[in-house]
């Protein structure tokens, strides 16, 4: 029971820890912004396919799980993510987490 209860806490802190360095980047400014065109959208499965949909907007490329816990924006395409091939979107990021999707809004 000590054992899970500290894996538990393990993982826990982890998450936080990212969590909070992502945090602390967007609100100092120190991220990265790409804006264009979703191309390349591959969506996966979160049952016997892949657990992973992945995309990329101009010449940077993201991977984005249902199954990971991430500060940033990961839900997958088969649990209702609006992202698909042509959208235009303005992505901002730290590393390979998006902290802000933009969507634009056609006139």
């Amino acid at each position: 029971v000590g054992g899970v209860i500290l894996i538990g806490l393990i993982s826990c802190g982890a998450v936080y820890t990212e969590y909070f360095k992502t945090r602390n980047a967007f609100l100092i400014g120190n991220f990265s912004v790409v804006e264009g065109e979703v191309r390349d959208y591959k969506a996966g499965t979160n049952q016997k396919g892949s657990a992973y949909d992945d995309f990329c907007v101009k010449e940077v490329c993201f991977v984005v799980s249902d199954w990971e816990v991430t500060g940033g924006f990961h839900q997958m395409q088969i649990n209702g993510s609006p992202l698909k091939d042509g959208l235009p979107v303005r992505i901002s990021y730290v590393g390979d987490t998006i902290i802000r999707l933009e969507i634009a809004i056609p006139n």
